[in-house]
C-alpha cells in the first residue's frame, strides 16, 4: 500500500476503527488537487526556462552572426592587403627570400625562384633551408647534364 493512501486511511478512520469514506474521499481528492498544482507549477518553470533558453539561444545567435561578419570583414581586407603586399614582392627587381628562426622560408619572390630556375612547389613558405638547398642543387645537376 502507498504511504500516503496509507496516512490517508488512518485519518479517515474513525476512533472504533469504522472508514469514513467522505473524509477519505476528501483526503484523496485533495492529494490530487496537490499534486494537479505541483505538476502545474512544475509545467510552468519548465515552459519558463524554455523561453529563457531560447532567448539566450537568439542572442548567442545574433552574436555569432554580428562576429561572422566583422571575421569576414576583416578576412576580406586582410586578402586584399596579402594581395597588394605579393603583388609588390613580385614586381621587385631585386630576388627576395626571407627565413625564420626555425630555418622555415617566410617569403621568397618570383624573382628568386625565376633566378635559380626554382619550382614554386617546393620553394614555398615552410620549406625548410635544407630542402631548398637540395633542391638547387638538384636543379644544378639538372642543368649540367643538358
Amino acid at each position: 500500500m502507498h504511504k500516503l493512501f496509507a496516512r490517508q486511511l488512518a485519518k479517515a478512520t474513525t476512533p472504533s476503527g469504522e472508514v469514513d469514506l467522505d473524509e477519505l474521499g476528501r483526503l484523496i481528492g485533495s492529494a490530487y488537487d496537490q499534486a494537479d498544482h505541483d505538476r502545474r507549477r512544475t509545467d510552468r518553470s519548465i515552459s519558463l526556462m524554455i523561453e529563457e533558453l531560447d532567448t539566450l539561444n537568439r542572442g548567442l545567435e545574433k552574436l555569432v552572426e554580428v562576429r561572422t561578419k566583422a571575421l569576414r570583414e576583416r578576412e576580406m581586407q586582410l586578402n586584399a592587403q596579402n594581395l597588394r603586399f605579393e603583388a609588390a614582392v613580385n614586381n621587385m627587381s631585386q630576388a627576395l627570400l626571407m627565413f625564420d628562426g626555425q630555418r622555415r622560408m617566410v617569403i621568397c619572390n618570383d624573382r628568386y625562384r625565376r633566378m635559380y630556375g626554382l619550382s614554386a612547389d617546393v620553394v614555398r613558405p615552410g620549406c625548410t633551408l635544407r630542402r631548398l638547398l637540395e633542391h638547387r642543387k638538384e636543379r644544378l645537376e639538372v642543368g649540367r647534364e643538358r
